[in-house]
């Protein structure tokens, strides 16, 4: 018995963001998004401007290697005159500082996402 492939068909299927993976990873995507903006509010973090929770947002791509969420911030802090915070020269990014610093507003929203 033999059979053949039909690639195009498998690729629709595991690498198309509209395939059933591709709309899977979005709703997942949308989900970890709702739960980071959750989690980033108030005075869990602190941030009273609500640049990072209303910042919050994903991207699905379909790329050669299969569908993929981002999930990301453009979130910076900025001085009381409105410039840009530095830190070692570079916009100092408050987002990622909370992060990693015991206020996990994105690695907990994946860690409900993705249980396990």
């Amino acid at each position: 018995m033999s059979f053949k492939l039909n690639e195009p068909a498998i690729a629709r299927l595991l690498d198309s963001p509209a395939g059933p993976v591709g709309l899977e990873i979005a709703r997942r995507a949308e989900l970890t998004t709702q739960h980071a903006s959750e989690n980033a509010t108030g005075q869990v973090i602190g941030i009273l401007s609500g640049r990072l929770q209303t910042g919050i947002r994903f991207e699905v791509q379909g790329t050669p290697e299969g569908v993929r969420a981002i999930v990301s911030t453009d979130a910076v802090a900025y001085n009381s005159d409105g410039t840009t915070r530095l830190y070692h020269g570079a916009p100092f990014s408050y987002p990622a500082f909370h992060d990693r610093n015991g206020r996990p507003w994105l690695t907990a929203a994946l860690a409900e996402v993705f249980p396990g």
